[in-house]
């Protein structure tokens, strides 16, 4: 397997599994109203991957991360 970058990986290499996140996943989705509107917001994305499942899903998804960065 080739060595990717945490950025590209995230957020299963954070030690929880991943069957949790996609649980967490459909949790979120389940509490979405059917409405014909599909677009979401999805302020602090972080690395954007609920965005990018949403997509997949034919949601129109905007993600916004203001990565303050991390002081010492």
């Amino acid at each position: 397997m080739a060595d990717f970058p945490p950025s590209t990986i995230e957020p299963f290499d954070v030690g929880r599994s991943a069957y949790r996140f996609l649980f967490d996943f459909g949790v979120m989705l389940s509490r979405f109203s059917p409405s014909p509107n599909k677009r979401v917001l999805d302020l602090s994305a972080g690395t954007g991957w609920i965005s990018v499942f949403l997509n997949r899903m034919g949601y129109e998804a905007y993600s916004f991360d203001f990565g303050l960065g991390c002081q010492n």
